[in-house]
C-alpha cells in the first residue's frame, strides 16, 4: 500500500485470542497509523467456546485487551458477536447481551459488531449464500430479530455510564503469556484453566503482560510452569525483582530460552540449584522431561 501511494491510515484485527501475541511486531513496524483490534466470538466452534459466553470467553476477552493496552493501542473489539453464520447453535439476547457486559468489564474500550445487518451478495461474489444474513439482529429483509434489543439495551447502557469508557479495570497480579514470549496454545490453556482462573477467586485478580519491562513492582508477578524462556524475558523478570518486585514462581525457574539452548539467568539470580529430575521407568512425552 505504501509503496503504491496509499498513505491512509491502516487496522486489522488479531483474529482470535491464541494469535494476539504475535502482533508487537507488526505495531511497532507499522508505526502510529496502524490501529490493531481484537477478534471475539462465543459460537464458531471448540476453540472459540461451548456456545454461550462463559467463564472460559471471558478470559479471552481479557487476555486481548491486556495485551492491546500493553501494545499502546486502545483496547477494541473490532470483531464481537452479534449474529452467527447457522441459527445452530441460536443466537439468544441474553447471551449476547452477556458478552458485550463481559467485554465491558474486562476493560474493552470500543465495539464493532459483526453483523448489524444482513444483506444480498452481488451476483456470483457471495462464497456462502447470495443472501448474507447472518442471524444479524436486522435481518437482510429488514426484520428486527429479539437480538436487537440486547444491542439497544447495552448501547444505552454505556451512554448511561461514560465513566466506564474511562476506567481501568482493578488487578491484583500479573500474569504473563507463558514466558513473555509467544504462548502457544496449551501454555495460554494451562494458564487461563489453572492459576489464572484459581486467582480471578482472590484478592490478587490478574492482568496479562508480556515481560518487556513495563510491569508494575507493585503489583506481584506470577510465573506458572515457564519451562522455557528468553534471555530478555528472564533479565525482565530480574530487573522487576531488583525495584521490589514479588514474585510466584511455580514449579521452578526456566533453564531454556525458545531455542531449547541453556539460559538460567533467573535461576541464577534467585540463587537456586539446578533443578532434579525424578527418576522414572515410565517414557516421558518429552526427552529428559521431569516427572
Amino acid at each position: 500500500m505504501r509503496e503504491d501511494g496509499i498513505d491512509a491510515p491502516t487496522c486489522h484485527n488479531t483474529g482470535s485470542s491464541f494469535l494476539t501475541p504475535i502482533f508487537p511486531g507488526v505495531v511497532r513496524d507499522l508505526g502510529p497509523d496502524f490501529l490493531l483490534g481484537y477478534d471475539h466470538y462465543y459460537t464458531l466452534g471448540p476453540s472459540f467456546g461451548p456456545g454461550h459466553p462463559c467463564d472460559r470467553y471471558a478470559r479471552g476477552a481479557q487476555f486481548d485487551v491486556d495485551l492491546l493496552r500493553t501494545m499502546g493501542m486502545p483496547p477494541v473489539g473490532f470483531e464481537i458477536q452479534a449474529g452467527n453464520i447457522t441459527d445452530v447453535p441460536p443466537i439468544l439476547p441474553e447471551d449476547l447481551l452477556a458478552c458485550y457486559r463481559t467485554h465491558l468489564a474486562a476493560g474493552a474500550k470500543g465495539m464493532n459488531l459483526y453483523v448489524f445487518t444482513g444483506g444480498p451478495n452481488f451476483e456470483d461474489t457471495g462464497s456462502t449464500a447470495d443472501v448474507y444474513d447472518y442471524c444479524a439482529p436486522v435481518a437482510a429483509d429488514g426484520t428486527v430479530r429479539p437480538t436487537y434489543e440486547a444491542v439497544r439495551t447495552f448501547g444505552r447502557y454505556v451512554a448511561s455510564r461514560p465513566d466506564l469508557l474511562e476506567a481501568d479495570r482493578a488487578r491484583g497480579s500479573w500474569a504473563p503469556p507463558e514466558g513473555g514470549g509467544l504462548s502457544c496454545a496449551a501454555a495460554q490453556k494451562a494458564m487461563e484453566e489453572g492459576f489464572h482462573a484459581a486467582l480471578r477467586a482472590t484478592r490478587f485478580p490478574p492482568a496479562f503482560a508480556p515481560l518487556d519491562g513495563s510491569l508494575d513492582p507493585a503489583v506481584p508477578l506470577v510465573l506458572v510452569a515457564p519451562a522455557m524462556m528468553s534471555e530478555d524475558a528472564q533479565r525482565a523478570v530480574v530487573s522487576f525483582l531488583e525495584k521490589g518486585g514479588r514474585l510466584l514462581l511455580a514449579p521452578w525457574a526456566p533453564e531454556l530460552d525458545h531455542e531449547l539452548r541453556p539460559c538460567t539467568v533467573l535461576r541464577d539470580f534467585l540463587g537456586l540449584p539446578p533443578r532434579r529430575r525424578a527418576a522414572s521407568t515410565l517414557a516421558s512425552p518429552i526427552e529428559g522431561e521431569g516427572l
